[in-house]
């Protein structure tokens, strides 16, 4: 299980984020963060762009690919989209605003995209903390469906004991 756009809005590394479009999207689930650097640079390839984004990623990027062709935005977030990307997250290094045809898309496809400011958000730190975060929710909901079977299920003494175990090994035998 992931966390959703709108748990990570609260982490300390996104608590400075403003979302800029895709409101309706904020249920999404991002399950990791990827970074966004040179793989929309035109001059890299004669071939159409092809992305290499996950589903469920949480991409960061400062756009440094479309700072002299704006139109590029458009079609990198086309690209996230159709990859499944769960939204973006832009550093306003190259654009404080995003032109009026991206956003307008990213409201029709509820693709959020969020501003940063170039001052105090790191990468790594953001990608570590969206890690952390899911790591953390995918222990505590695997704990929860154990105590949903301790709790429903009949058991015998013994799986019962070692359930307990996995919660706290330090647990003694008359306990």
């Amino acid at each position: 299980m992931a966390i959703t756009i709108l748990e990570a809005m609260k982490l300390q590394t996104l608590k400075d984020f403003k979302l800029v479009a895709g409101y309706r999207g904020l249920d999404r689930e991002i399950e990791g963060a990827s970074i966004l650097d040179y793989e929309y640079e035109r001059s890299l390839s004669d071939k159409p762009i092809v992305t290499v984004f996950r589903r469920g990623d949480f991409v960061l990027s400062s756009l440094i690919y479309a700072k002299d062709d704006p139109s590029l935005i458009l079609e990198s977030v086309k690209g996230l989209v159709s990859d499944g990307v769960g939204a973006l997250a832009v550093k306003n290094i190259y654009y404080d605003v995003l032109p009026d045809e991206v956003i307008e898309y990213a409201n029709d496809m509820d693709f959020p995209i969020f501003m940063f400011d170039k001052k105090g958000s790191y990468y790594e730190d953001i990608v570590t903390e969206i890690y952390d975060k899911n790591k953390e929710k995918n222990s505590m909901s695997f704990k929860e469906a154990k105590i949903g079977i301790l709790l429903k299920e009949d058991l015998d003494k013994s799986s019962v004991k070692n359930m307990a175990k996995d919660f706290n090994i330090s647990f003694k035998n008359n306990l």
